[in-house]
């Protein structure tokens, strides 16, 4: 999706920890080998936007 050839170095290593917290959890995402400033900056809105959903149709307890 990148536009980069599909070769080791230019892939992006994505992690999801879940983690128990005070009366529910926390999700967290990291995210790797960003092109750029700029690059990290949009990959963190995308996925806090994703998070933001999750939370709106995640469980509660």
């Amino acid at each position: 999706m990148s536009g980069l050839p599909d070769e080791p170095e230019n892939y992006q290593n994505v992690t999801y920890r879940i983690e128990a917290a005070d009366q529910g959890s926390k999700v967290t995402v990291t995210q790797d080998h960003n092109t750029s400033a700029e690059a990290a900056e949009h990959s963190s809105a995308n996925w806090q936007t994703t998070l933001d959903g999750l939370a709106k149709v995640a469980p509660r307890a």
